[in-house]
């Protein structure tokens, strides 16, 4: 089964929130630009940053984070 990838776009004011979300694994990533900003290529910068973290993640558990949530700063 080919892996999807949902993108939701936000525009708030001046700036745009695109997150990328992998259908298989539930991992999700935002990325911040203007709101002038093509969507396209905020998509492309999502696409990539979730592309970096599905594979710094590896195998573990299907791709899955690891138990016990996210993490904050």
């Amino acid at each position: 089964m080919p892996r999807e990838i949902y993108f939701e776009h936000v525009i708030v004011g001046r700036h745009a929130k695109v997150t990328a979300i992998d259908s298989q694994t539930n991992v999700e990533v935002s990325v911040f630009g203007p709101a002038s900003a093509n969507p396209r290529d905020l998509e492309t910068l999502a696409l990539r940053k979730l592309q970096f973290r599905l594979s710094s993640q590896g195998d573990r558990a299907g791709g899955r984070p690891p138990p016990g949530g996210s993490r904050f700063a």
